[in-house]
């Protein structure tokens, strides 16, 4: 009687860890979700995990893997965040219950991240074999460069470029109707409203609003080889770059883009009008460094060009300062260098005029 019970207990048990082997992932749905798609490189976000068990069977023991990069870094109190792997997460779960779970991360680098999958990982109660299932995701986080102080950019920008920068060349827009007022000496005829000239005997021209047609080059020069020694500097001129192109932006700038960075396609980052931030910051988070291309071709190009104003920004670790006097011959006092440097250098005797230093971050 005995054996006959121990085969029916082990007869049962056999059937609940075969039943279990194949179904236990079945009505277990898992989301992911981020409190934002887009934040500044050091911020944080906020990750949340959603796991439901839609089945009567209880899973004692699942393991939510989140494969991320090490850019990501699980924040825990109120300080910075560190790199502790997969983002891993253990529940215990009873048939139909609902769980979800809050981890703060912070963005440590900027750049543009997917995650295309989460693993889940069960262990039966008695023998502890453990089963794995993958799910798919389509979760996309972008990170910009963080923002430079402008103070310091600011007092090389006033001291370089001057009045050149500071002054407005002020048109009038014809689409943007103002007014009229009473014509005067300088007036063309072909500005007269004579509608309004005939009701009231006296001469009137039309007004409109001004518009600046303001442009502006700006060319981001990035060190010829990535590796690790010129990552930082990399880092740092494009976190200069986007701060000037936000001043400039501000300002009123129509700005135009060259530089010999690229995205993870190779498409060059170039544009020819330039008149959003966010396409700027798009941009920005886009570029890879091992896709960098040779910069003499960059710095030709501007020297075949007409470009009036010119700012560059670059770094130590980059050698394009031969190009320096041919810019300097033919831009003169309209080019300004902005170099990114990790000290600043004693004799700045040797440095020429355009070019300005700006520490690393």
């Amino acid at each position: 009687m005995i054996i006959i019970l121990i085969i029916v207990l082990f007869s049962i048990w056999g059937m609940m860890w075969f039943w279990w082997r194949w179904h236990w992932q079945d009505g277990l749905f898992v989301t992911v979700t981020f409190s934002t798609k887009r934040i500044f490189q050091g911020e944080k976000l906020v990750l949340t995990q959603h796991i439901y068990n839609h089945k009567r069977l209880p899973l004692h023991f699942v393991q939510v893997m989140l494969p991320v990069p090490r850019t990501f870094r699980l924040v825990v109190g109120q300080g910075d965040g560190d790199y502790l792997g997969n983002l891993n997460q253990v529940y215990s779960l009873n048939g139909y219950e609902n769980r979800e779970r809050t981890l703060n991360v912070q963005m440590a680098k900027r750049g543009i991240y997917t995650l295309s999958e989460i693993e889940l990982e069960s262990r039966e109660l008695v023998t502890g074999q453990v089963q794995q299932h993958k799910y798919p995701i389509q979760q996309e986080i972008i990170v910009y460069p963080h923002w430079l102080d402008v103070n310091p950019i600011q007092q090389h920008w006033e001291s370089s470029l001057g009045e050149t920068l500071t002054r407005f060349s002020l048109f009038e827009d014809p689409l943007l109707f103002r007014g009229v007022r009473e014509m005067q000496p300088q007036d063309a005829l072909k500005q007269v409203n004579w509608k309004k000239t005939a009701t009231t005997g006296t001469f009137y021209v039309n007004q409109y609003e001004p518009v600046s047609q303001r442009q502006l080059t700006l060319v981001l020069a990035l060190p010829d080889e990535a590796s690790w020694r010129t990552e930082k500097y990399a880092e740092a001129t494009i976190s200069l770059f986007a701060t000037i192109a936000h001043e400039c932006l501000a300002a009123g700038w129509q700005l135009k883009v060259l530089s010999n960075a690229c995205n993870r396609q190779g498409e060059p980052f170039m544009m020819t009008q330039l008149t959003s931030m966010a396409v700027v910051l798009d941009a920005c988070a886009a570029i890879d460094l091992e896709q960098t291309t040779n910069s003499e071709s960059l710095f030709t190009n501007l020297l075949a060009s007409s470009e009036q104003h010119v700012v560059v920004c670059a770094s130590a670790a980059a050698r394009q300062l031969p190009f320096l006097p041919q810019l300097q011959a033919a831009l003169g006092d309209q080019l300004l260098w902005l170099n990114m440097v990790d000290h600043f250098r004693a004799d700045t005797t040797t440095l020429a005029t355009a070019v300005k230093e700006v520490l690393l971050p």
